[in-house]
């Protein structure tokens, strides 16, 4: 799992395939009421936190999951703030 820091309100995380495989979850089984998603979307948030600083505690998020042309996907994690800002 790669985490890029684009902005103050903004990541990019990067996931392999061979990230999924080390952590057991079938890409055909992930959806977004699952436990493995559930449990994967945490540990990019306090993955990011820790690389990044990147805290995202008591704040709306808008989670944007694409296919990657590579082996994988990209999910693009955004705060918004308080006053409802991008």
């Amino acid at each position: 799992m790669k985490i890029e820091r684009i902005s103050d309100n903004m990541i990019k995380v990067t996931i392999s395939l061979n990230d999924l495989e080390e952590r057991n979850i079938d890409l055909g089984l992930l959806n977004y009421n699952s436990t493995a998603a559930q449990e994967l979307l945490w540990d990019m948030m306090e993955q990011a936190e820790i690389e990044c600083g990147f805290d995202m505690s008591d704040s709306q998020l808008i989670i944007e999951p694409m296919p990657d042309s590579e082996d994988g996907f990209i999910i693009t994690i955004t705060k918004i703030d308080e006053d409802g800002d991008f």
